[in-house]
């Protein structure tokens, strides 16, 4: 982690949360405090240690987005998109003028049968788009499935979930990152007026309330438009 510290254990008893952080895999400190903000991740301790698992489904589809260079283009910056029956892949010019971001679904009929890695993702993106594309940065290249998986509970006691703790959502249009910075931006203002007394303790409910909507949207976003390229 960037500090080197994390929570391997926590206990709240209703009025304060002790919690035990591992500073730099050497040491632990016990400290006290009133809250418990989890913000650790799709693999959180914290939520683990609750009990609570991620609801929601996941698709068979594959999200892919790379850093790619298109040898033969032109200076012509221009955005891209190729549809087929094998999926399809879009191409956003980025800096250079021949650097492009590419961004698509790879249906599952198809990586089924293969091993995914950077070679076939890239070969499957030079025959999806009919271009002669490379890596700009190899081991930048996101592949990932396509998921729509939120907690039922964003609040237990007086411990919190958020960002990828909360919900397991796909990199397209920056689901997860938005969706927690509005979890963080939801809870914090409530936070600072109840720890300021300028609001009653029980505008903390609206937290769990608020944020558990997501649960009712777990459908992945992406299979609602990558469905027509699955198996009939």
């Amino acid at each position: 982690t960037l500090w080197h510290t994390k929570v391997v254990g926590f206990h709240d008893n209703g009025d304060e949360i002790i919690a035990t952080l591992k500073i730099d895999n050497d040491k632990t400190e016990t400290i006290t405090c009133n809250y418990l903000l989890a913000a650790d991740g799709a693999k959180s301790k914290v939520r683990d240690s609750l009990g609570i698992s991620f609801s929601g489904d996941m698709s068979d589809d594959i999200f892919i987005m790379a850093e790619v260079e298109l040898k033969n283009k032109d200076s012509e910056r221009e955005i891209m998109s190729c549809f087929s029956d094998h999926g399809y892949i879009s191409l956003f010019p980025i800096g250079k003028h021949n650097h492009y971001r590419a961004v698509g679904i790879l249906p599952r009929y198809i990586w089924k049968d293969i091993k995914i890695n950077d070679t076939t993702v890239l070969e499957y993106l030079q025959k999806q788009t009919g271009q002669p594309l490379k890596f700009i940065d190899y081991g930048w290249q996101l592949i990932s499935r396509v998921v729509g998986r939120p907690i039922d509970f964003c609040k237990i006691g007086n411990v919190f979930l958020a960002g990828d703790a909360a919900h397991a959502n796909s990199p397209i249009i920056g689901q997860g990152m938005n969706i927690g910075i509005q979890d963080v931006y939801n809870l914090c203002w409530k936070l600072a007026m109840v720890i300021n007394k300028l609001a009653d303790i029980s505008i903390l409910e609206s937290y769990n309330d608020e944020r558990s909507l997501l649960k009712t949207h777990k459908e992945p976003v992406a299979s609602k438009d990558s469905h027509k390229y699955n198996d009939p």
